[in-house]
């Protein structure tokens, strides 16, 4: 049976439906503009190129990278990124309407290449951030995983890395245990292609809900054994607060010359 990946990155999304933290008690188009930022645009532009493209590699075979986008994306910031991903025949830029729901729009997309393919396919979605990496051995670790016996089952690597910016500079970098984190997580699935079905009603990572407890709704793998991913942490995250560089902080320090034997990124 064909075996596929497909590797989910939202970046820069603007939608009526989202739920990220930046839109949270401010009007829609005061979130319009704060999302938009030329500097915020550029920073992010700069770190994804950094830190998440070069990681990619990982998925050079049986993969496929979508990065969900947004219509409203300032046209200068589309065509650098289009023309960032250019080199790279797996990876796909997907357009996200403003009245479209982004995790609809993964499922539907991820239906439509399945299709595309003319067979039956043991798939898996994963979850990975505009601004964060998984390692060199990411793929090598999880492919034992894509089989017919975890179909229905969530894997979450725990083990990885955070980076903390000042500014463009990588300051320290900070080892973490993170159970069900997002970066990497995965969900197993597999398409009837005749009857154009799924395995499980849940068609990508997304329809999961909250990655925090993913373990409320589907049976779910921890694997804790070697360092999985990296996190960037900087001023302009959804999430980014002092409590949280400060958990890192807190954490065993690696040297940041070392980082390279894990990941393939520009530090």
């Amino acid at each position: 049976m064909k075996k596929h990946n497909f590797v989910t990155i939202i970046y820069s999304v603007l939608t009526k439906t989202s739920a990220w933290k930046i839109g949270k008690e401010i009007s829609f188009e005061e979130y319009r503009e704060k999302l938009f930022d030329p500097g915020r645009l550029k920073k992010r532009e700069e770190i994804f190129e950094r830190i998440t493209l070069p990681s990619l590699s990982s998925f050079s075979k049986n993969s496929t990278v979508l990065i969900f986008v947004s219509t409203e994306l300032p046209a200068v910031f589309k065509q650098r990124l289009l023309k960032l991903i250019e080199p790279y025949d797996y990876i796909k830029l997907v357009d996200v309407d403003v009245d479209e729901h982004v995790f609809i729009k993964v499922g539907s997309t991820v239906k439509s290449e399945l299709e595309k393919m003319g067979e039956d396919v043991l798939y898996s979605t994963i979850r990975l951030d505009d601004d964060d990496a998984v390692s060199k051995k990411f793929m090598k670790n999880f492919e034992p995983y894509l089989d017919h016996r975890f179909v229905g089952v969530c894997i979450t690597f725990s083990y990885g890395v955070g980076l903390i910016f000042d500014n463009e500079k990588i300051a320290s970098a900070h080892l973490k245990k993170a159970p069900k984190i997002a970066i990497g997580l995965a969900w197993i699935n597999k398409f009837n292609s005749k009857e154009g079905s799924f395995e499980s009603k849940y068609i990508s990572v997304y329809n999961l809900g909250n990655h925090i407890n993913v373990e409320e709704r589907v049976p779910t793998f921890i694997d804790p054994r070697e360092i999985s991913w990296a996190r960037s942490i900087h001023n302009t995250s959804d999430i980014y607060s002092s409590h949280l560089v400060n958990t890192y902080k807190s954490q065993p320090e690696i040297e940041i010359s070392s980082l390279s034997k894990y990941f393939d990124i520009k530090v």
